[in-house]
């Protein structure tokens, strides 16, 4: 196995188990990573794959991928430290393994041969003593990690300094099973022969399990390399490389480590709304500082940058180098909570701010009509510094209003006219500049050779003919076309879109006899191809859609009326206009909608 690794590139290798257990590395898994939590079945495998070793002097088992990242370089007190990108849960199984023989052997009779195994393959060197594990758990199994260590039964051993976490838990647990399955094994064996098969057990697990070991130089995201050999049985997030960076500047001290993770990190963690929010904030917040990031470079990126501003001005104490990273990282993070209305922080008439009540409010509706547009992604680079931006002073609310209602008209637009948002990733990545920063400038932006803003008589026409039932915009739609047709203070609360709102068919989307149809005055080839349009769509709760259900036009008109059902105004309008349902009042409302929506979501610039 090299000693040297480059500083720029990946160097795979085939390495055993003790080619691993160099006697110069020490192997730290990330200080707030998961906890070791493989359950007794992958114990027992692991156990079971290293009897294998003793069926044929030839045998050999691989063991799978690990991904390592150089850490510090090792001086005479401190042997060279390794970090555990992923493998940790395997690497530490062996360890324990290693430690029970090392017990059996002590139980055997054989101290000689224990404190040679204990010492050649589990203790690295400090000042020239055999003492320093050869690995580093995760701080919270740091107690269990220590009392596991007493096995060894060296008066040598350096254990971890302020060990945190509980006396006993998993990683005791399993440890115990390792000693039992071993016992069980040692049961059938005589007792003279018990040490020898314990040392030919001992090493052809370090000599004859091989891994593929994948070192990371600083060009490599850690990210992609995880993802594409997909070793790990729990996905490795942005979010965990960032955290297991960042507090890297606080391993020489564990209790400081702990602290600094409660007072620092936590709190910006905690701010989002749950793990997968948080995760979905970091490719966007990438393109803000760099257009030409890719989702796969993301964490290299970021960690580049948190590089460079250490670099630029460097931290004299933990404590000053993680309170950069999380600054830096949390520049966007109200913004972001603001425009996905989610985590703390996201209503911004609650932000510190210069602006009025009224900007405030106004600003507020805006970003409420997004959360329920639930805008991709890929708009998120341009949105998330134009609102920035506009809490720092450098534009004026009002300004900042006129660029929303530009992006909702685009987004409502196309997709009422049947338009993925696959392919504006290309616009809204390199979208922020300061001509953009003004609503026409912006319109004109958004329309690209291959990037279509549809024009008023093509919307007009989707509006009519389109399919809306089809399309995830519809909920929106009948929602927004309910707010516009209320007075102020009679509107629907918003709890009943947080609930769910249902898209509901007037004329029934199912009738089984045509003749009912005749009847209703529909034909067959109305009933298509109107069915599913937005003029015959209308907003209802669940409660009432389910009541409803198939019920022909003057059922229930009588059922939902009656009984108070309706709460949304544009429903009850139609219901209570018309005592029929026809095709004729499915085109007229039609033509209705499309006149609203043109007046809604407007184009400013003339067609």
């Amino acid at each position: 196995m090299p000693t040297n690794l480059a500083a720029n590139i990946l160097m795979p290798s085939s390495p055993s188990l003790g080619e691993l257990l160099y006697q110069g590395r020490v192997y730290w898994s990330p200080l707030f990573q998961r906890q070791y939590d493989w359950a007794s079945r992958k114990v027992q495998q692991c156990f079971e794959d290293a009897l294998t070793l003793l069926e044929r002097d030839d045998s050999i088992r691989f063991l799978g991928a690990i991904v390592l990242e150089q850490g510090d370089a090792p001086e005479f007190d401190r042997p060279q430290q390794i970090w555990i990108i992923d493998g940790q849960q395997r690497l530490t199984t062996l360890y324990l393994l290693l430690v029970a023989i090392v017990k059996a052997l002590h139980k055997s009779g054989d101290a000689e041969t224990a404190d040679i195994l204990t010492r050649t393959s589990l203790l690295g060197q400090v000042a020239g003593v055999q003492c320093e594990p050869k690995l580093r758990p995760t701080i919270m199994d740091t107690r269990q990690f220590n009392s596991i260590l007493e096995d060894l039964q060296n008066e040598d051993v350096k254990y971890i300094e302020n060990q945190q976490g509980v006396g006993t838990g998993n990683m005791t647990a399993q440890y115990a099973k390792l000693q039992r399955l071993l016992k069980h094994k040692l049961d059938e064996i005589e007792e003279d022969g018990r040490s020898a098969w314990l040392v030919d057990l001992a090493q052809r697990l370090q000599n004859r399990t091989l891994f593929v070991a994948i070192h990371l130089g600083d060009e490599l995201d850690a990210h992609e390399v995880f993802d594409r050999l997909n070793t790990g049985s729990q996905p490795l997030t942005v979010s965990d490389l960032l955290r297991n960076d960042v507090m890297r500047a606080a391993s020489s001290d564990l209790v400081e480590a702990s602290q600094l993770h409660g007072r620092h990190w936590l709190p910006f963690e905690n701010r989002f709304a749950d793990q997968s929010h948080r995760e979905a904030f970091f490719f966007p917040m990438a393109l803000t500082r760099d257009s030409t990031t890719s989702k796969s470079d993301t964490f290299h990126d970021i960690r580049s940058r948190l590089d460079e501003l250490r670099e630029s001005d460097p931290p004299n104490t933990p404590a000053e180098s993680i309170k950069i990273a999380v600054k830096d990282l949390g520049e966007y993070q109200n913004a972001y909570c603001a425009l996905t209305g989610k985590g703390e922080n996201r209503d911004v008439r609650q932000w510190q701010t210069e602006w009025t009540g009224d900007q405030k409010e106004l600003l507020g509706n805006r970003l409420g009509r997004l959360n329920r547009l639930n805008i991709p992604l890929v708009t998120l680079p341009y949105l998330l510094q134009l609102l920035n931006a506009t809490k720092n002073g450098d534009i004026e609310v009002s300004n900042t209003v006129g660029c929303i209602d530009v992006i909702e008209s685009f987004l409502v637009r196309r997709a009422i006219r049947g338009f993925e948002p696959t392919g504006l990733h290309a616009v809204f990545k390199s979208l922020w500049s300061p001509e953009n920063q003004d609503p026409h400038n912006l319109e004109r932006s958004l329309t690209t050779k291959t990037i279509e803003f549809p024009k008023d008589d093509e919307f007009k026409r989707y509006v009519r003919e389109g399919h809306m039932y089809q399309r995830r915009i519809r909920h929106y739609a009948l929602w927004e076309h309910d707010v516009a047709s209320v007075e102020a203070g009679d509107r629907v609360p918003d709890a009943v879109w947080d609930k769910g709102i249902h898209a509901d068919h007037v004329i029934p989307q199912s009738v089984v006899d045509t003749e009912l149809l005749e009847e209703w005055g529909w034909t067959e080839d109305d009933y298509e191809d109107l069915k599913h349009t937005w003029g015959n769509l209308v907003p209802l709760t669940g409660p009432a859609n389910e009541e409803k259900g198939t019920m022909e036009f003057a059922e229930c008109k009588q059922l939902l009326l009656s009984e108070g059902n309706i709460i949304f105004k544009t429903t009850r309008q139609l219901f209570e206009n018309h005592d029929a349902w026809t095709p004729g009042n499915v085109r007229e409302r039609a033509k209705q909608l499309a006149d609203f929506a043109v007046e809604r979501w407007p184009r400013l610039h003339a067609d």
